[in-house]
């Protein structure tokens, strides 16, 4: 799966930057809009680091045992949630 996505990504990006070539009428002997796609390739590399906020900051497995832990100490809100999450 994950080498599969690597793949998608890798065709994306050719396709992408073969057009965005294209369309900023580069070619052999006419450099003049490389800078501009190099600032934009650059640019579009940090996009991912928006999606940083996104990552759980401890394993789900983890988060799981730590309310089954607090059910079993005598915590009733948790042994409510652990309950319901079991029946639901």
């Amino acid at each position: 799966m994950c080498n599969l996505a690597v793949q998608l990504g890798t065709l994306l990006s050719a396709v992408i930057s073969s057009q965005l070539t294209t369309s900023l009428s580069i070619s052999h002997g006419h450099y003049e809009a490389l800078w501009l796609l190099i600032v934009i390739c650059a640019g579009a590399s940090l996009i991912p680091l928006l999606l940083v906020p996104l990552i759980p900051t401890e394993p789900f497995h983890v988060r799981s045992s730590l309310r089954f832990d607090d059910a079993l100490r005598g915590d009733a809100d948790a042994a409510e949630r652990l309950g319901a999450g079991v029946k639901g």
